[in-house]
């Protein structure tokens, strides 16, 4: 350390309580140089806006999806969970979604094509599928394209059934009727 001037931290966690980050406080969360901050920017990976300066800024909910989307360390992941129900069944995704908003992002979807728009947009921490409300073939189509599909990488699936017997692709089961703590618990033991 030198004379007279105090150490700053290296790593991101002093930064998490801001909104708006300049390259250099990505940087700093990412562990990575401004030069590749930038190109991420010019690429498409990392979402920014220009001040009327010409320097990038980069807003919180975008440096979020581009930590969860590239899975790389997310200091932000003590905070709120962003969770998608998934359910033919609209009352039902929308019942849980309720009980969660407040504390954490919840959203309930009744058709795939709203459910993968909406994906491709914001990456959530975990999708919750209704697997019940849907016929074998449904499901089974449904399951053939997250397996197949890298956009679902990184994303916790969990499907929601009478029992807590988990099948592949999805990483657990929650009971249905389960309250929505229990399902925050879940999604949380499985990061």
């Amino acid at each position: 350390m030198t004379r007279g001037r105090k150490e700053k931290p290296r790593d991101g966690k002093k930064l998490v309580h801001k909104d708006i980050f300049t390259t250099f406080d990505v940087s700093r969360i990412c562990q990575a140089n401004i030069a590749s901050i930038k190109n991420w920017i010019m690429k498409g990976y990392l979402k920014a806006f220009r001040t009327p300066g010409g320097h990038y800024r980069i807003q919180k909910k975008d440096l979020i999806n581009f930590l969860r989307k590239y899975h790389m360390p997310n200091p932000f992941s003590g905070e709120m969970l962003r969770l998608y129900f998934f359910s033919k069944d609209q009352a039902a995704g929308e019942k849980y979604a309720q009980k969660l908003v407040g504390e954490h992002e919840a959203f309930a979807f009744a058709g795939e094509a709203d459910l993968f728009l909406a994906i491709g947009e914001e990456t959530p921490d975990a999708l919750i599928v209704d697997v019940e409300s849907f016929s074998a073939d449904e499901l089974k189509h449904f399951v053939d394209y997250v397996s197949g599909n890298a956009r679902f990488e990184g994303i916790r699936l969990l499907a929601l059934a009478s029992d807590e017997t988990a099948v592949a692709p999805f990483h657990r089961a929650i009971k249905k009727g389960a309250p929505a703590k229990r399902i925050v618990e879940v999604v949380q033991e499985i990061f």
